[in-house]
């Protein structure tokens, strides 16, 4: 077994590790404004459910925001707010999403996600009522309708029909604390996009540094670290990576992306095991190309072949053009010719 570990370890050349970096540093498109067409898509092997399409909608659109607080505010007012709709029988869900643009979504059956953006461009809790408001009432009309996306525009101009509902002194004050501090932040966030078109335009050294600045103007934010985090990974930074990816991963350990990138550091420590409980994660919360590729590279060093060979099947099925699809073909042929 041993000397076909030392195989298999073999067959992952310098070429194919170094496209695998760049495959998936590439999947830093995310937390932007707006979501681009390359945006990597989930495999889709059997129709999904409408909970599964909410599941991977939460991480595409940067995952849930790591403020307890702010969410628990908004599921609370909102439960408030539905007791006065249509269908105060829906199992009604509110969330935000850690995602820059200021958008709203309603998913059927009372699903609702408002961005961090959207809630930073508020500029009051009475703001608050008239957008979730708005937002109940259009959910509640048509509560079987596919995915809908509003713009603050779009519900403000609807809300102003809506009776107003009290809030208590120490509610509007808690509130205000939060819109507060996210404003606060809003100059880091903007340094956090100026990051990301660097590093789109290639400059990573410069990216680093804005992303480090941005990190001080608005501490101990997910996307910003995984950012850096992965920044530092295209630069041969591991301990940088680590450090970063490690701190975004414990204020919000449900992301696929930071799970991916903190994989990949094992990988190339050749940790096998760890490696494989982080991409197990990550593919777990969004199947894409990359994160089954890492996963199915990290199976086949662990001496795993038949889970990697499953795996590179799916990725040489789904990429059947791209570079991580002919590396998973050229995989498969060598691990067979071992079998």
């Amino acid at each position: 077994m041993q000397r076909l570990n030392r195989k298999i370890n073999q067959l992952v050349s310098v070429c194919v590790l170094r496209s695998l970096l760049v495959g998936v540093l590439l999947t830093l498109s995310w937390g932007c404004a707006s979501l681009p067409q390359s945006f990597p898509q989930p495999t889709a092997r059997v129709p999904m459910s409408t909970q599964e399409a909410v599941v991977q909608f939460v991480q595409q659109h940067g995952g849930y925001y790591a403020d307890e607080e702010l969410i628990a505010f908004v599921r609370q007012r909102g439960a408030l707010l539905v007791q006065q709709s249509q269908r105060p029988d829906l199992t009604w869900a509110f969330a935000v999403l850690d995602r820059s643009a200021a958008e709203v979504h309603a998913f059927p059956g009372g699903q609702i996600f408002l961005t961090r953006g959207a809630v930073t461009a508020l500029q009051d809790w009475r703001e608050l009522d008239r957008v979730l408001n708005a937002v109940i009432t259009e959910a509640a009309a048509a509560p079987t309708a596919v995915h809908r996306q509003y713009t603050l525009g779009q519900l403000f101009a609807v809300s102003s029909a809506f009776p107003a509902v009290s809030w208590k002194n120490d509610e509007t004050a808690v509130f205000t604390a939060e819109l507060d501090g996210l404003k606060q932040m809003q100059p880091g966030y903007d340094l956090y996009a100026s990051a990301r078109r660097q590093e789109k335009n290639g400059d990573l050294t410069g990216a680093i540094r804005t992303y480090l600045q941005a990190a001080t103007l608005a501490p101990e934010q997910p996307q910003i670290l995984t950012g850096l985090g992965l920044a530092y990974l295209q630069v041969g930074d591991l301990p940088s990576a680590r450090t970063h990816l490690n701190r975004a991963i414990r204020l919000q350990p449900d992301y696929y992306l930071s799970r991916m990138g903190r994989g990949y550091v094992f990988l190339q420590r050749e940790d096998f095991p760890a490696a494989i409980v982080q991409l197990e994660k990550s593919v777990a919360l969004l199947p894409i190309v990359r994160n089954r590729f890492l996963l199915a590279d990290s199976y086949a060093r662990n001496g795993q072949e038949d889970q990697a060979l499953v795996l590179f099947r799916q990725v040489a099925a789904d990429d059947r053009r791209g570079k991580l699809g002919r590396a998973a073909a050229e995989q498969i042929r060598q691990l067979e010719k071992l079998k």
